[in-house]
């Protein structure tokens, strides 16, 4: 079955696969702003989370894992750009 399908795939028009491109770059642009809104909406749920626990125990450790998460991050978006530039 799946030769099959291979074999009828070279019988495909190309005009099907210029519509396909459109489709796919559309939902490929909705994908990526909903894993950002998750990722914003998850970075700031767990700020909160550790700034609270901070507040209640008055543990500098969860302070300190906030300072640290948030230096740890800008270090990787640095590192992120350096790549893209330089790579």
């Amino acid at each position: 079955m799946l030769i099959g399908l291979v074999a009828a795939s070279f019988f495909i028009p190309e005009s099907f696969f210029t519509i396909w491109a459109y489709i796919a770059i559309v939902f490929g642009i909705i994908f990526l702003l909903v894993q950002t809104i998750m990722l914003l909406e998850f970075a700031y749920s767990f700020a909160d989370k550790m700034l609270n626990n901070y507040e209640e125990s008055h543990d500098p450790c969860w302070k300190i894992g906030l300072v640290r998460m948030s230096r740890n991050i800008k270090l990787c978006r640095i590192l992120r750009l350096f790549m893209t530039v330089f790579v």
